[in-house]
């Protein structure tokens, strides 16, 4: 058995490989106690076993077990254990005023909700739109979304 501790903040997906067959496990740090997460795993052209990581854990490659996937190609996305990402559909975005949101953690900033990871995010920022469970934001000069689940607000929010 082979594993890897992945502690930094990522902000965007990274491949995460290891030399040898059978199946990637995430030991989710999102949680405590850890939650054991199968991932969406491939093999390589070169033979490594593979899977797209977005966040902070260890990934554990269990060896005597199938990929989930056998593929020549990086899949463009990997299945999240995170109940919160949710993509919303911006037809039930609402427009806000006098809203602000303040993060309670480091959080990802995505081009849209549950959409692609931008960069972290942290802090307060007034709140332009939202939908069920993301909020629109300007952060560092930029538009992007943040979890509704990870932060506290104040004024008129929705």
């Amino acid at each position: 058995m082979s594993a890897i501790d992945i502690w930094s903040p990522l902000g965007v997906d990274a491949e995460v490989c290891f030399v040898g067959s059978g199946s990637l496990l995430l030991l989710d740090a999102a949680y405590s106690p850890r939650a054991q997460v199968r991932m969406d795993s491939y093999v390589r052209g070169d033979g490594m076993t593979c899977a797209r990581l977005d966040r902070n854990g260890t990934v554990v490659l269990m060896p005597n077990a199938q990929p989930t996937a056998a593929a020549t190609a990086v899949p463009e996305a990997t299945a999240t254990p995170d109940p919160y990402l949710i993509a919303d559909s911006l037809d039930d975005m609402v427009a806000l005023e006098n809203c602000m949101v303040s993060a309670n953690d480091l959080l990802n900033f995505r081009e849209s909700p549950a959409g692609r990871v931008l960069s972290l995010y942290l802090g307060s920022s007034e709140a332009s739109a939202r939908t069920e469970n993301w909020f629109k934001v300007s952060y560092l000069g930029e538009e992007g979304w943040i979890s509704a689940h990870y932060v506290t607000t104040e004024g008129d929010c929705g």
